[in-house]
């Protein structure tokens, strides 16, 4: 990150919480910080005052508008679908045909294949964990007979 770090100026962060520019200079003026514009740069640490100050109403707004949305498109299902029963609209089902397919079979295939495969795997591991055990079996007595001499 850089050393100098830019700072803000009002009228960015008030377009960022959405809220008016002027609540933001009344906040700053009655914490005992003088603004001369929305336009003055905020250091860091007024930014984050104004932000733990604002932010409350930032969520607040932002689950009302949510809630407003929500309740507008229940409204609208709920009138859609009292017309359709005034209409008397009935869907008409189309005879499906019913297709056979081999899916299982493959799938039976394909876990048997994958059974094998693993029975192989646990051999060969088997067969290379005996010879390992077999050449350590080698190896040892004859380094025990060289250290003994």
């Amino acid at each position: 990150m850089p050393a100098a770090v830019k700072n803000k100026r009002i009228f960015q962060i008030a377009k960022e919480l959405n809220i008016s520019h002027l609540e933001i200079m009344q906040f700053l003026e009655g914490h005992g910080t003088p603004v001369e514009s929305h336009m003055a740069p905020v250091a860091s640490d007024i930014y984050d005052d104004i932000l733990l100050e604002f932010s409350k109403d930032k969520l607040q707004i932002e689950r009302h508008r949510k809630e407003q949305a929500r309740k507008v498109v229940v409204s609208k299902i709920q009138n859609v679908q009292p017309e359709d029963a005034k209409k008397g609209k009935t869907t008409l089902k189309l005879p499906s045909r019913k297709l056979k397919t081999s899916l299982k079979d493959e799938k039976l295939e394909l876990s048997d294949k994958l059974k094998d495969a693993s029975n192989r795997l646990v051999q060969e591991k088997k067969k290379t964990a005996s010879v390992d055990k077999k050449l350590e079996e080698h190896s040892l007595p004859r380094l025990g007979l060289a250290n003994g001499k």
